[in-house]
């Protein structure tokens, strides 16, 4: 197999490999956006108040994710660009999360009748 054969497939491979991740996001994307409006209308009786929610995420990526990009970008350590926020931001991020599972377990249980 020649160079250039070996090269297209490895750049084949990763264009499928970048398309999944893609397909991956925008169908997660759509689900939340699908299921959370409901599931916001249980609490909430303003259709106002639940389309503001909703649209509150969109509007901190459009400020949050070009300054956070930007810090990356220009942050030089020994761990590289990217690191030093990922070791910070994804246990802040976890935290919510892992509150947010025992939240909904508490509020399940007794809905479920389970003990």
């Amino acid at each position: 197999m020649s160079t250039v054969t070996t090269q297209r497939v490895r750049t084949g491979r990763i264009t499928v490999l970048v398309a999944l991740a893609v397909f991956a996001q925008e169908s997660t994307w759509n689900l939340y956006e699908s299921q959370v409006p409901p599931l916001l209308r249980q609490h909430l009786g303003s259709a106002a108040l639940i389309g503001l929610l909703m649209g509150m995420d969109h509007l901190l990526g459009i400020f949050v994710q070009p300054w956070m990009g930007n810090r990356s970008d220009n942050t030089r350590t020994s761990w590289g660009r990217r690191m030093p926020f990922l070791v910070v931001g994804m246990p802040v991020a976890a935290k919510p999360w892992s509150a947010n599972s025992r939240t909904a377990a508490r509020w399940m249980r007794p809905r479920l009748d389970i003990r």
